[in-house]
């Protein structure tokens, strides 16, 4: 090995320099923050392609482009760090504050076998 990447691989940089293609990294999206409100947690800016439409969590605001998630929803973004906080509340804070360790674990596991779920408000 000689610490250089090989010829596909530098060619498809010089291709993507070239052209001015977008390169998207993990990790680069804008910091994504949510309010708990009414218990539901609200996120604005582009949540509701990011987390609803390309992966089914929450459901749509009525009005506008955000997006409502429930509270295990939410702990589990956070947790997966999607989500950077809500109210200013990391993930363990969070968990905590809204005392959601079971229903995150079952949610958290039931997510990682495939499932989509829509956790059932609460009365």
């Amino acid at each position: 090995m000689s610490g250089l990447p090989d010829a596909s691989v530098a060619g498809r940089l010089s291709w993507v320099c070239a052209t001015g293609a977008d390169l998207a990294f993990a990790g680069t999206e804008a910091a994504m923050n949510g309010s708990l409100s009414e218990d539901v947690v609200r996120v604005g800016d582009d949540a509701r392609q990011r987390f609803y439409d390309s992966r089914g969590y929450g459901h749509p605001a009525e009005q506008g482009n955000d997006l409502v998630l429930s509270p295990v929803e939410a702990a589990h973004l956070l947790y997966r760090d999607d989500l950077d906080s809500v109210d200013g509340m990391d993930f363990r804070e969070f968990l905590a504050a809204r005392e959601l360790g079971m229903r995150f674990l079952v949610y958290r596991d039931l997510r990682e076998r495939g499932f989509y779920l829509s956790p059932a408000r609460e009365a």
